[in-house]
C-alpha cells in the first residue's frame, strides 16, 4: 500500500477492541455483566459486523450500524449466548471523539437483562493490530511525502492453520483471526502553533480492508488540512510593547 502524505507525520493502521456492559436498572443489587468481544466486518454487507465474546460470557455477537455520522453513532447490539437464556438485543447511541474513542449508552430491548442500562466502550489503537501484519516499510528519496507499506494480507484477513507438510501434526503457523475493521490515522508532527496541520482519521464506519487485495497495490491519498490561527496577523490599538516570541494563537480562521 503506497501512501501519499502532504506533511511530515506518523501513519498508523488501527484496530478496534470493544467492551460492553449491562447493569439491571430495577435490581441494583445484581452484579454488572461485562462482555469483551472481537468482531469482523461481514463481506459484502454495509455496517454489519459479526464476532464472538472473548471474556465475561460465551456466545456470538452481531453489531449493526444504524447511524454512523461521526461524531454521532447509533448501533444495534445482538448477543446470542451459548446458553440461549442469556441472549439479548440492545440499542446504543453515543459519539466517537478525535482520538478514536467510542462511548455508547443504551438499553436492552428484549431477552436476558431486559430494560437494563447498557454501556459500550471502544478505542481504536495501532497497538491492537495483529502481530506480523507489516512486512516492511520504505521511504521514497524522490518523493519524500510517499511511504510504501508492505502488508501481509493473510494476517489482516485471518487464515487457517498451516500444517507442516512433512508431518501434519506439527504446526508451522497457527490459525489467524482477523482484527477487522481496520482504519488509518495520520498524525502530523506540527499539531500546535500559529500554523499547523490537523490529524486525519478514517471514519468509524469505514473498513480499509475492503480496498485491500492479495498481491495488489492499494493507493491511499491523504490530504492533511492546514489550520491557520488569527495570531498570524492581528490589528490592535494596544501601543505597549508585545513579546512576539510568545504569540497568542487565538481561534482558527474559518
Amino acid at each position: 500500500m503506497r501512501t501519499w502524505i502532504a506533511a511530515a507525520c506518523a501513519l498508523a493502521l488501527v484496530a478496534v477492541p470493544v467492551t460492553a456492559t449491562a447493569a439491571p436498572s430495577r435490581h441494583a443489587a445484581k452484579p454488572t455483566v461485562t462482555i469483551g468481544f472481537v468482531k469482523d466486518a461481514v463481506p459484502g454487507a454495509s455496517y454489519l459486523w459479526n464476532g464472538q465474546a472473548t471474556s465475561g460470557e460465551t456466545g456470538q455477537v452481531t453489531v449493526v450500524g444504524m447511524k454512523l455520522a461521526p461524531p454521532d453513532l447509533t448501533i444495534a447490539f445482538i448477543f446470542q449466548g451459548s446458553d440461549q437464556t442469556r441472549s439479548f438485543v440492545a440499542q446504543l447511541s453515543g459519539t466517537i471523539d478525535t482520538t478514536g474513542h467510542i462511548s455508547l449508552t443504551g438499553t436492552v430491548l428484549g431477552g436476558w437483562l431486559a430494560h437494563a442500562h447498557t454501556h459500550l466502550e471502544a478505542q481504536a489503537s495501532a497497538d491492537l493490530m495483529p502481530e506480523g501484519f507489516m512486512l516492511d516499510r520504505q521511504g521514497n528519496s524522490k518523493q519524500p511525502a510517499t511511504v510504501s507499506l508492505f502488508l501481509d494480507y493473510s494476517v489482516l484477513a485471518g487464515d487457517a492453520r498451516v500444517a507442516d507438510p512433512r508431518n501434519s501434526r506439527n504446526t508451522l503457523r497457527p490459525a489467524l483471526v482477523s482484527h477487522a475493521p481496520y482504519g488509518a490515522s495520520v498524525q502530523p508532527i506540527d499539531l500546535t502553533g500559529l500554523v499547523h496541520h490537523a490529524i486525519a482519521r478514517s471514519n468509524p464506519g469505514d473498513n480499509l480492508f475492503t480496498v485491500f487485495g492479495a498481491h495488489q497495490t492499494t493507493v491511499l491519498d491523504v490530504v492533511l488540512s492546514r489550520k491557520i490561527h488569527e495570531g498570524v496577523f492581528r490589528l490592535s490599538q494596544t501601543l505597549s510593547p508585545q513579546d512576539f516570541g510568545k504569540p497568542v494563537p487565538g481561534p482558527v480562521i474559518p
